[in-house]
């Protein structure tokens, strides 16, 4: 047997044409996961940062 019969772009290149847009949409997909992953991170990261400054802020205002 090839051992290239086995490798991966072997395998996808001689998939059906379905079975190559399903491995597409979920390439896609992934990488839109990680995406918006990583958008909420940061979102949050600058959402604590805010409150922190708020906190330190408001104390130092009320006392």
């Amino acid at each position: 047997m090839n051992d290239n019969a086995m490798s991966i772009p072997h395998l996808i290149m001689n998939a059906s044409t379905v079975v190559q847009l399903v491995m597409l949409l979920l390439l896609v997909g992934s990488i839109l996961s990680w995406v918006v992953i990583f958008q909420r991170s940061i979102a949050l990261r600058n959402a604590k940062q805010e409150y922190n400054q708020f906190e330190e802020s408001f104390g130092q205002v009320s006392t």
